[in-house]
């Protein structure tokens, strides 16, 4: 599992330096596409470390984790960006030392639960559950970022501008169903085990798609006078 991101990060950059893309060829390497395939192999590692406390139900550190991440990267952000006047470039060094940072830890927190060997039926296991998972990953990716780049294509910049602070906004609700799926999860796969179960699990379930449906409902009601308060009046007509 530490060895696989960073064999992809060696395929993606190969695939990226041998690319004629047009697309590509607009955007330089390095520290661009370097770094970000880079960030994304560490935040892999990341990742383990949080699935694995939110399968012991350690919320504290669960959280700690996370916002201690967040506040690195913004400090660091503000440094690089604002102090060192670096623009877009001094954002990457920012993400990259954050994600290396917490790589590090991930890392060390991993290591007491793992034992390093290889066993060709824990493979077979991983590979039997997860290369089915490949293509929902690859067409959910595509589905997430695809609008951006036909909105970019074939319209204008401010089109491009509009639709992302839409999306920004949007985001809000992506917010909420993942704080409920990050807490929802550890607990389901506690009580799925228990006999009779199925009705609580139900119950639960009803209750937290209630929530999100109120969070939906508040968001749509609110969103247009907020955006009109906080965004600039060039961005107004995001939300039409």
């Amino acid at each position: 599992l530490f060895i696989l991101p960073l064999i992809t990060t060696v395929i993606l950059l190969s695939l990226i330096y041998c690319s004629d893309s047009k697309d590509f060829a607009n955007i330089s390497i390095y520290p661009y596409y370097v770094f970000i395939i880079i960030i994304s192999a560490l935040s892999a590692i990341q990742k383990l470390a949080l699935g694995l406390l939110r399968i012991k139900n350690e919320v504290w550190k669960f959280n700690i984790f996370n916002i201690a991440f967040f506040g690195l990267q913004i400090l660091l952000s503000i440094y690089f960006v604002v102090a060192l006047k670096q623009k877009l470039v001094g954002h990457l060094y920012a993400t990259l030392i954050a994600n290396l940072s917490f790589f590090i830890l991930s890392a060390l927190f991993l290591i007491k639960y793992s034992t390093f060997q290889l066993k060709i039926s824990y493979v077979k296991k991983l590979l039997f559950f997860g290369i089915p998972l490949v293509p929902f990953f690859i067409f959910g990716w595509v589905q997430s970022y695809s609008h951006r780049f036909f909105v970019e294509k074939y319209f204008s910049l401010s089109d491009l501008g509009e639709f992302a602070v839409a999306f920004q906004f949007a985001g809000i609700i992506t917010i909420a169903v993942n704080a409920f799926e990050n807490a929802f999860l550890p607990f389901y796969y506690k009580e799925a085990k228990k006999k009779n179960s199925s009705h609580e699990l139900g119950k639960l379930s009803t209750n937290i798609f209630s929530i999100i449906f109120l969070i939906i409902l508040v968001t749509l009601i609110f969103l247009k006078p907020v955006i009109i308060i906080i965004v600039d009046s060039s961005f107004h007509s995001a939300t039409k």
